[in-house]
């Protein structure tokens, strides 16, 4: 009895010792900040944009996301006209956080409007109160906590379309 009695007070003299690690912010995960989105077209290498013509949207990060062992990122146009090759739509973000981008070719010339939603899957702890809305150039990048599984960005941004015949 003695034997197991002090093998019970070593192990909770052990625990007791341990330290807590979930208000250390290396151990939370949290989403990278937003610091604008790019335009590029593919044919002229330049920021104005084409009607018909390739360009790549690309979201650039000021600050590196932590402890998020996936990303997901869903592209759109505001009138749903255009076509978007997303590269790539899944990556485990920790291994992999490069700048989202996607090559897109809008139809039609104009006042236009590009949107990239990320959803960043956490690994470590949680922060529910990181929402926050900041505004970017002719834009705004949304940040959301719908759950403690992951964070959402979202990213609009306004672009005038040159018509095809306007270069």
């Amino acid at each position: 009895m003695k034997k197991v009695l002090f093998a019970l007070l070593a192990a909770a003299a052990v625990f007791a010792g341990c330290e807590s690690h979930e208000n250390d912010a290396k151990y939370r995960s949290y989403y990278p900040i937003i610091e604008d989105m790019e335009f590029e077209s593919l044919v002229t290498g330049t920021n104005k944009i084409v009607a018909g013509e390739p360009f790549v949207a690309r979201v650039k990060q000021a600050q590196l996301g932590h402890l998020l062992y996936g990303a997901e990122y869903a592209w759109s146009d505001g009138r749903g006209e255009g076509t978007h090759k997303p590269f790539p739509k899944k990556v485990v973000y920790d291994a992999n956080p490069m700048n989202p981008t996607d090559t897109i070719v809008l139809p039609h010339s104009g006042r236009q409007q590009i949107k990239m939603v990320a959803k960043y899957h956490t690994s470590g702890g949680y922060d529910a109160s990181a929402v926050n809305i900041t505004e970017i150039p002719d834009g705004r990048v949304s940040y959301e906590a719908p759950t403690f599984l992951y964070y959402r960005v979202t990213v609009t941004k306004n672009l005038n379309v040159l018509p095809a015949s306007e270069e």
